[in-house]
């Protein structure tokens, strides 16, 4: 097993729903996406605002989504770049008042800026020089005798990379076509994105994330524990995970955090309440300001790190269009007139997120030539050691986020309550 995050992503008009995929895991980190990929990424300074623009807007979108989700007891699980992209995409079909309000949000002058900036992140998040087995795919679908807008079919197509299908949303054919090409885009890795469809839906959109990561250094797992997680609203015996390693620890006002880096350029971000502190307290306080300050030296220092983290497997899925509506951003209805699919269409967003934290890295551990000692004799100006020793215990309600190291896309953002 490994450090696995599955994405389903659907947003539908008129109706809405996502199924599960299986759980195999892939035999090797080979190169799955279609979307043609870049090595490295440059972003001229209006694009690096926007990309600046549509982090904060994720990262805000997590934090809106928290705040609400069921009394704030239950766990949460999202992908915010996935997020972005499907208000993105709604800004190219909806009408002029829509667009205005996503404008503000994502902070574009134009939609072919916001069009160029997405192309750019679809094509290196998931290239393979990042380190991460990752497959991205996007559709329209559509049904009725009329076709969609041709320089909206080009969009898609040229800068999401999505095909645009018209198919009848008939119980069975509908959706055995967008399932069968689920199963496709992601060669096999989720097979599955519908139970059901609204015969009567006139436009659809769906998007699909499968991501598949190793940790640099893998968990000893002959050192995993059976440990107790005081959750939200249970106590539960969990799988403890140790590592203990000479890494960055974040002192943040109200959580300690933890990096752990992914083989190539993903990392995880792990963020513990302090003693005294909710879950809720954090998620409400964490800033994205602080979150800016991330892989730089305010809050980090350098440590030995004895570091507990239980795991765990779990989906949730999310209805983001309310947040979006929550957000000011939209109503439950969309003119789409423009593209040829009709004025006032209600519609929904809703993501499924599996998440699977477990022991596997990609480098084998078993040199300890690298090992740092616990503490050095040299000490520093107030009489203390160089480098202390931080013991960290995941055993309550935690947040982590998986990001891009360059871009610092935030590809899964979790709030982890109960683990079963």
């Amino acid at each position: 097993m490994k450090t696995i995050f599955k994405i389903f992503h659907i947003l539908l008009l008129t109706i809405i729903t996502a199924g599960c995929s299986n759980d195999e895991n892939p035999s090797s980190l080979d190169n799955i996406n279609d979307i043609p990929s870049l090595d490295e990424i440059e972003l001229n300074v209006q694009e690096m605002a926007t990309n600046e623009a549509i982090n904060e807007f994720g990262f805000n979108l997590f934090k809106r989504i928290c705040a609400y989700s069921h009394e704030n007891k239950h766990n949460v699980l999202i992908s915010p770049f996935e997020g972005a992209i499907s208000l993105a995409s709604i800004a190219n079909g909806c009408d002029e008042s829509a667009e205005n309000k996503i404008k503000e949000v994502l902070n574009y002058r134009d939609i072919s800026l916001l069009n160029q900036t997405c192309n750019k992140l679809l094509r290196y998040i998931p290239a393979w020089s990042n380190g991460a087995q990752m497959a991205i795919g996007n559709s329209v679908w559509f049904s009725g005798e009329t076709d969609l807008d041709k320089s909206f079919v080009n969009t898609m197509n040229n800068m999401f990379y999505a095909e645009v299908n018209r198919t009848d949303f008939g119980p069975e054919h509908g959706k055995s076509a967008i399932n069968a090409w689920c199963n496709t885009k992601t060669h096999g890795k989720i097979t599955t994105l519908l139970d059901d469809i609204n015969p009567t839906a006139r436009l659809l959109f769906a998007n699909t994330l499968f991501f598949d990561g190793y940790w640099l250094k893998e968990f000893n797992s002959s050192k995993t524990h059976k440990s107790t997680f005081l959750g939200t609203s249970r106590q539960s015996e969990v799988d403890m995970m140790f590592h203990e390693y000479v890494g960055f620890h974040y002192d943040f006002e109200k959580a300690d955090g933890i990096p752990l880096n992914l083989n190539g350029g993903t990392t995880v971000l792990f963020l513990l309440p302090k003693k005294g502190v909710s879950i809720d307290e954090l998620t409400e306080s964490f800033s994205y300001s602080e979150w800016s300050t991330v892989d730089t030296d305010a809050h980090r220092s350098q440590k030995t790190i004895m570091l507990y983290i239980p795991k765990f497997a779990m989906e949730c899925a999310t209805d983001i269009g309310l947040t979006f509506r929550m957000m000011g951003l939209a109503s439950d209805k969309g003119d789409f007139s423009q593209i040829g699919a009709g004025s006032a269409q209600s519609y929904s967003v809703l993501q499924k997120v599996r998440a699977v934290i477990d022991e596997e890295g990609y480098y084998q551990t078993t040199d300890n030539n690298n090992v740092i000692p616990a503490y050095s004799p040299y000490p520093d100006s107030d009489g203390d050691f160089l480098i202390k020793v931080r013991r960290i215990i995941f055993d309550r309600p935690f947040l982590f986020f998986v990001y891009n190291n360059i871009t610092k896309t935030i590809v899964v953002a979790g709030k982890i309550c109960d683990i079963q």
